[in-house]
């Protein structure tokens, strides 16, 4: 288990004080929720917060492994940008990033 992860941000808008974003990484194998973390930006840094809360959650930021999780997201701004991608680009910080198939019968890898 925890091969793959998934992260996605959920919008709500909270009467008084305006719009709010849930970051979640869930762990596509228990289909558990591994960490969430309420921000008011979606901005790469809300998802780079979100990982690293879930590395340590996890356990693979102290943990020698053979290989980390792999992210999986949509093609959102947050998740194509140049910050993002230095934290989870493979590197052995973090888990490898991949997007979502942006249409059927093609894949990103």
């Amino acid at each position: 288990h925890g091969l793959m992860w998934q992260t996605d941000f959920t919008c709500f808008k909270i009467i008084g004080w305006g719009w709010h974003y849930l970051s979640t990484i869930l762990d596509d194998y228990s289909r558990y929720i591994i960490v969430w973390k309420t921000c008011t930006t979606m901005r790469a840094s809300d998802v780079t917060a979100t990982i690293a809360m879930a590395l340590q959650a996890s356990g693979c930021d102290q943990a020698v492994v053979r290989h980390k999780p792999r992210l999986l997201s949509d093609n959102g701004s947050c998740y194509i940008s140049g910050d993002l991608a230095e934290v989870a680009g493979g590197s052995e910080d973090g888990p490898r990033s991949r997007r979502s198939v942006p249409s059927a019968g093609t894949r990103q890898d």
